[in-house]
């Protein structure tokens, strides 16, 4: 059986097949390859450059979308750029604010694409966000829904670090490490749960909200590719490195949840 996949190492983006049988050793078949982003490109863009430039790399049907701390980049099959952008100018964060920990998916069951960034703005009181985009349809050039996750108000004691994206047929996860603000504040892990629906609309989301916590070990949501109502979240088991945690995530938010 085959498998086709997509890596990005050293700035280069590298689509293979992997061909593997049952007993046999794993052969791989380069069907192309081409340069991805450097920071010659964030430079180009808006003079800054980075040495954790967190990658993240997603394919379409058409299209291969890059992203990096700094900027991003939509290609097609064969690498030729579509539009190349400041990471900060694609999530639309506001002035003064930080971005980092850039993520993208495909959503084959939804012929979409989702995307995450954590945003912290240091000016006056620190304040905290993550942004999640999400595609208009399989086209990645032809717009995107922005929503913000977080409440500066009630979580204020935070700031979100590390958001990872997991979805299902009908709900999308958000989670995220806590970093605390001050003596007082939150160490942990936190997620929200958001309508799948509503996302794919363009409408306000129904978001149910899990308040971080520090025990109990840091879960990812799984980005599963067959038809599930239910979304799962792994990670490992705290402080037990060699065991893995499970939790199932059942119903809708807003209506069963």
């Amino acid at each position: 059986m085959g498998h086709r996949m997509c890596v990005a190492l050293s700035a280069v983006v590298v689509l293979a097949l992997l061909i593997f049988t049952a007993g046999t050793t794993m052969a791989v078949e380069v069907l192309t390859s081409f340069e991805g982003l450097t920071n010659a490109d964030s430079v180009a863009l808006d003079g800054s450059a980075t040495d954790i430039p967190d990658t993240n790399l997603a394919v379409g049907p058409d299209h291969i979308f890059e992203i990096t701390n700094l900027s991003g980049r939509i290609s097609d099959k064969a690498g030729r750029p579509i539009s190349t952008f400041t990471t900060h100018s694609f999530f639309g964060l506001d002035a003064g604010s930080s971005g980092f920990d850039p993520r993208i998916i495909y959503d084959a069951l939804s012929g979409r694409w989702f995307a995450t960034y954590a945003s912290v703005t240091f000016q006056g009181p620190t304040t905290s966000s993550v942004v999640l985009a999400v595609s208009t349809s399989s086209d990645p050039t032809a717009g995107f829904c922005r929503f913000r996750l977080g409440n500066p108000t009630s979580e204020s004691t935070f700031t979100h670090d590390y958001p990872f994206i997991g979805v299902s047929d009908d709900k999308v996860i958000v989670s995220y490490a806590a970093n605390a603000i001050g003596p007082d504040g939150v160490n942990g892990w936190g997620y929200y749960v958001i309508n799948k629906a509503d996302l794919l609309v363009c409408a306000a989301p129904r978001i149910t909200r899990v308040a971080p916590r520090s025990s109990g070990g840091f879960l990812f949501g799984v980005h599963s590719l067959s038809s599930t109502g239910d979304l799962y979240m792994v990670g490992a088991v705290d402080g037990v490195m060699d065991q893995l945690a499970v939790r199932t995530i059942s119903g809708v938010p807003g209506e069963s949840l």
